[in-house]
């Protein structure tokens, strides 16, 4: 890690670099986060029994995921994705960080959307001979989009305006990135931050 990526900032570029690094970070971070939360969602709501040892134990990870201050976070993505994996300071390492932050609240809303479909629905599709996966693809989550779009916007909301993760392993230099989703850069949050 270059000490340059962390600290330098250009004068002459304004908002729109931190602006765009910023979108860049909160799409990686729902494109990361948002699948993986789903198929945890639907496991737990949908396959798993009341009471099984599995999906109690991965409640209480996400309990304690949830628990978790945004600083440790910010820590692990900095000693892992950076110093062990030997990442860059960049995009990609940031929406890493974010999307292990972003994980338990997603699971809980999304468990929350599965839970309010009516069992009726579920129970019609299955009389009618469909099949369980198909049931949920087709009812479940058609029945439960708003409230899909709702946890999804609540979780981008929430990436926008963290700044511990961001900070330790996206930097604060203010450019362009031009390397896409590998180049360091400040966010909107951290560039507020610094100034």
């Amino acid at each position: 890690m270059d000490r340059t990526d962390f600290v330098t900032s250009n004068p002459n570029v304004g908002i729109q670099a931190s602006f765009l690094v910023s979108l860049l970070l909160v799409i990686l971070t729902m494109v990361i986060a948002v699948p993986v939360a789903l198929l945890i969602a639907v496991m737990l709501t949908e396959y798993s029994r009341r009471g099984s040892w599995v999906a109690g134990m991965i409640s209480y990870v996400l309990n304690v995921l949830a628990s978790t201050p945004s600083i440790i976070y910010g820590l692990f993505g900095l000693y892992f994705f950076i110093f062990l994996l030997h990442m860059p300071l960049s995009i990609l390492s940031g929406a890493l960080t974010l999307s292990f932050l972003l994980l338990p609240m997603l699971v809980r809303n999304l468990q929350e959307a599965f839970l309010s479909v009516p069992n009726r629905l579920r129970a019609a599709s299955l009389a009618l001979g469909v099949k369980k996966t198909t049931t949920t693809h087709r009812v479940v989550l058609a029945e439960s989009r708003p409230a899909i779009v709702t946890a999804v916007s609540l979780a981008a909301g929430r990436a926008i305006g963290e700044s511990a993760p961001i900070y330790l392993t996206l930097g604060t230099t203010v450019v362009f990135p031009h390397a896409g989703f590998l180049s360091p850069g400040a966010a909107m949050s951290t560039q507020i931050l610094s100034l």
